[in-house]
């Protein structure tokens, strides 16, 4: 474990190979570095991998003053990215890290060799955004407050119904409950920003 101390601290996980080529990967809304390890394994004969936590998530630090727009969030893994001193590199985004990672690539090519979004926000498919449509009128689906709203959740996430195990469920939903707030008010910030609007 290692902390980039810029504008922000972003600590991040990092795997040395000695491969020529780095992948950094970004996890999505809410998650924590950890949880992409077993891609790390994967991927770590290949490359290179740095995991930074999410500003706001993690071991990140929480400033309520802190305005987390994609903006803020592409500038803050620029920074991370350019400190790291080992691109242009492979980035890799999940949900909102798809988001930021799209923006990075976008904004800053010159530190992206190819960038990955897998399941990213903030692309709009032209018929059906029912994800984009419940922000529209206001609804957060990280504000679990009951059984039913986590239940909703896990369903979002996977393709078939599944039954995670039980004790991890339990620690999901347990945390979800208790970072409802925190949550809402990224997802404010986040989405002040947004365009929703389909045809641009």
């Amino acid at each position: 474990r290692e902390v980039f101390e810029g504008e922000v601290a972003i600590p991040f996980l990092r795997i040395d190979g000695g491969h020529r080529e780095t992948l950094v990967n970004l996890p999505g809304f809410s998650d924590e570095k950890e949880t992409f390890l077993p891609v790390a394994t994967a991927l770590r004969t290949r490359f290179n991998v740095i995991i930074p936590d999410t500003v706001g998530f993690g071991e990140t630090r929480r400033d309520p003053h802190r305005i987390h727009t994609l903006d803020n969030h592409t500038r803050w893994v620029s920074s991370l990215i350019e400190h790291l001193d080992c691109g242009p590199v492979w980035l890799m985004g999940n949900s909102l890290g798809g988001a930021i990672a799209s923006s990075v690539a976008v904004t800053a090519p010159h530190l992206v060799k190819k960038c990955i979004p897998v399941g990213s926000a903030g692309y709009v498919h032209s018929e059906s955004n029912p994800l984009f449509e419940e922000i529209i009128a206001g609804e957060n689906p990280f504000l679990v407050t009951d059984n039913t709203g986590y239940r909703k959740f896990i369903q979002r996430l996977f393709h078939e119904e599944r039954r995670p195990i039980p004790f991890i469920s339990a620690a999901l939903r347990q945390k979800m409950f208790d970072e409802r707030s925190w949550y809402g008010h990224i997802m404010e910030q986040l989405t002040l920003e947004m365009d929703f609007d389909v045809e641009h």
